[in-house]
């Protein structure tokens, strides 16, 4: 039985963001996700908009993901926190930056955590494209649980409505074997019209 870890985080506030927005303040959220190596989603929450804080908005959101140990300890999950001012028009939303940190990072890191078991972090953002902002931070709080047996059962939500699946190899190798059938009855195709 594969051992899981609940991963609580609390995304506290953004500082000195660059502004994509003309003429009125930015209203800001997040959509913060934990990925596999191959950066498939496995877990995703957003969090509410900011319509205050223009370049440095607040938000104190809670979110509980569960992650399986094996993909953890192989620094297999990247936590994202991906930026976006809310627009109100046809155009869409806009993304302001990124902030990407490995999930075993996070355990293994020399902060020390306060009494109640909470750390704090605080990341450069990426604006898009990739292009380092040497002003814009994010800062969060997180804490992992005590590992676990049993997960969650399947189609269950964590505390904040967002569905979750654990990262297993079983699933890692049916995906696998599908992209190589995949590619095998291509190259069959390819051949066959050469």
């Amino acid at each position: 039985m594969e051992q899981y870890r609940t991963l609580e985080i609390k995304l506290q506030h953004a500082e000195d963001l660059a502004s994509v927005i003309l003429f009125r303040k930015m209203a800001v959220y997040a959509v913060v996700s934990i990925s596999d190596e191959q950066n498939n989603s496995i877990h995703k929450a957003k969090s509410p908009v900011d319509g205050d804080g223009h370049t440095n908005p607040t938000w104190n959101f809670p979110m509980k993901f569960k992650v399986g140990e094996a993909a953890l300890q192989m620094n297999c999950l990247t936590l994202r926190f991906k930026l976006v001012c809310q627009r109100m028009t046809y155009f869409g939303d806009v993304d302001v930056g990124d902030v990407e940190v490995p999930i075993k990072e996070l355990l293994d890191s020399p902060t020390s955590a306060g009494a109640d078991g909470w750390r704090c972090a605080s990341h450069p953002v990426t604006k898009p494209g990739g292009i380092p902002d040497h002003k814009a931070r994010l800062t969060f709080s997180y804490k992992f649980g005590e590992k676990t047996g049993s997960p969650a059962p399947p189609g269950s939500s964590s505390s904040n409505g967002t569905d979750w699946r654990p990262f297993t190899d079983a699933g890692v190798k049916i995906v696998e074997a599908f992209l190589k059938f995949v590619i095998d009855l291509d190259g069959q195709q390819n051949n066959q019209n050469a």
